[in-house]
């Protein structure tokens, strides 16, 4: 798994000749870290190509939030498609 940090969300990545889109299921559904865990592994044994792309913003960079906190960047999964 190639990991990326962004300050936008890019709709493909293109990496060694592959195309990558996000991977909606996992990123609407906000699911607990079995259920991801237990997914990554399935895309795996079918063996789907994954990227992750760390998000964040510009503005946030090095920012904090209420409780004192460094803004963390929102996650992304990216899969490999046939274009």
């Amino acid at each position: 798994m190639k990991t990326f940090n962004k300050t936008y969300l890019p709709s493909i990545i293109e990496y060694k000749g592959d195309f990558y889109k996000p991977e909606t299921t996992l990123n609407s559904l906000r699911l607990n870290f079995t259920t991801e865990s237990q997914y990554l592994n399935r895309m795996k044994e079918e063996n789907k190509k994954l990227i992750i792309c760390n998000v964040l913003s510009k503005n946030l960079k090095g920012k904090r939030d209420l409780h004192g906190n460094l803004y963390q960047p929102n996650k992304w999964y990216f899969v490999n498609s046939k274009m």
